[in-house]
């Protein structure tokens, strides 16, 4: 059952990551690759501390941290990217609707 149960905690930490960088996306308008990396990693580093603290101070194995990084990064950026190719879509249609109504 256990490895059954990984991998869902993978997809939440990937969907929270992703949701986060198309918020930041959203609100911050520029390098939005950069900024759903950053949310990303803080959210990791959010678990790296909640994981710390619930260890006494003992540092998670490196082979099992990586992989977190890893996807609360790419969740991040995939959240990010996306919403700069929605919003630049969104900017082609509305360009495309004002040169027919011209």
């Amino acid at each position: 059952k256990e490895s059954q149960i990984a991998p869902a905690v993978y997809a939440l930490y990937a969907i929270s990551c992703f949701a986060g960088g198309l918020l930041c996306g959203k609100a911050l308008r520029t390098r939005r690759f950069f900024w759903g990396l950053l949310t990303g990693v803080l959210y990791f580093l959010a678990l790296f501390t909640a994981s710390l603290l619930l260890r006494h101070g003992q540092v998670p194995e490196l082979s099992r941290m990586l992989p977190v990084l890893a996807c609360c990064a790419a969740g991040g950026m995939a959240g990010g990217i996306l919403r700069g190719i929605v919003i630049t879509l969104g900017n082609i249609h509305s360009d495309v609707n004002q040169s027919r109504s011209t």
